[in-house]
């Protein structure tokens, strides 16, 4: 699967970045609203998703004219489940560190 290439958000555009509607932005005047939205698997972050939300922050880092970044889920049993461990199962160690390591840079980036 291909990422999207990264583009602005202008302010009142009803934008959908997503991965198979697993990730939604919506701009707000000053405000962004990232929801994830997967909650049949308590929105846990597959790797697909893990690269659509750098990018996604990558791009909402650059509007100057944004204030606020609400980050929000579906469903009501979790708000992120964290990794989804299903996709480490017959991963080399290696690579998932760099899922792990990747999911820490992205609650730094936060």
């Amino acid at each position: 699967m291909t990422t999207p290439k990264t583009r602005r958000i202008r302010r009142n555009e009803p934008c959908v970045m997503d991965i198979q509607s697993m990730i939604s932005v919506e701009r707000r005047d000053e405000i962004a609203i990232v929801s994830l939205n997967r909650a049949d698997k308590l929105n846990a972050i597959s790797r697909a998703m893990l690269r659509q939300l750098t990018e996604i922050f990558k791009t909402l880092a650059s509007e100057k004219s944004l204030r606020a970044i609400i980050l929000t889920s579906a469903g009501e049993r979790a708000f992120s489940a964290g990794t989804d461990l299903s996709e480490l199962i017959d991963v080399p160690a290696e690579q998932a560190r760099e899922v792990a390591d990747g999911g820490q840079q992205i609650c730094n980036d936060v």
